[in-house]
């Protein structure tokens, strides 16, 4: 906790903040991670000292990584794409590969013992199909997190990634439970034909938002479940 503010920590920031963490920034302590230096020092000239910008990968090592460059800049990973599932799609030129890069990758519970990041309370990761290691990485840090907001799959779209089904699972074990799905190209989650542009109508991926269950809540403190439905509030979902 820094201050008295909630940390939000975006993991694969470089499009910037969503609008709901923009909206709310002066609430927030902002953590900010970008492997590519140029963007990175981009976020910097962008936020300045409202946020902390880290030029690094996240994930489950403390050590070099590759990273998998793609056509589309945006469709980067740390795991190569599934060339034999996006044949099928027209937005397959976007994942195209691109060449490998050596980037730094750090755990983000490193990186909090060494003093660098606070504890987080929101985190939102965006880092194509990465999340499980992301996740990893954060350690028992999951513990006190009220709030992980992911985009997620439901098919392969990169080599051996977890997808939404495995997370659930696995977040379950820190008490979070799957509180929205959503998807901005079919906000009605049934895709029809025509309405996902990027995956010629079938529903691929989604946006999923999970909060600490209610079991948990009930176990805290007045001030903590206070900073919880903070949280839900800044990230407009139901706080119970």
């Amino acid at each position: 906790m820094a201050g008295n503010k909630l940390t939000f920590v975006d993991i694969g920031a470089r499009s910037g903040l969503q609008s709901s963490a923009e909206h709310h920034a002066d609430r927030l302590h902002l953590v900010l991670f970008e492997p590519e230096q140029t963007e990175a020092h981009a976020l910097t000239a962008r936020y300045g000292s409202t946020a902390t910008v880290i030029a690094c990968a996240l994930g489950h090592i403390d050590t070099e990584i590759d990273l998998y460059l793609t056509k589309n800049p945006t469709c980067t990973s740390g795991l190569p794409t599934n060339q034999y599932l996006l044949q099928n799609y027209g937005i397959k030129d976007h994942f195209a590969p691109a060449g490998n890069v050596k980037v730094a990758c750090r755990r983000y519970d490193t990186l909090h013992r060494d003093g660098e990041v606070p504890a987080p309370d929101i985190v939102k990761i965006d880092v194509q199909g990465f999340e499980y290691q992301v996740l990893l990485g954060l350690g028992a840090l999951l513990q006190d997190a009220f709030i992980i907001q992911l985009e997620t799959h439901f098919d392969q779209l990169y080599i051996n990634q977890w997808l939404i089904t495995d997370l659930v699972k696995f977040l379950r074990l820190f008490d979070f439970s799957l509180r929205r799905l959503g998807n901005e190209r079919s906000p009605r989650i049934e895709a029809s034909v025509g309405e996902d542009v990027h995956f010629d109508g079938d529903l691929v991926e989604a946006d999923a938002i999970f909060t600490k269950n209610r079991a948990w809540l009930h176990r805290q403190t007045p001030e903590c479940q206070g900073r919880f439905r903070e949280a839900c509030s800044i990230m407009n979902i139901s706080s119970y």
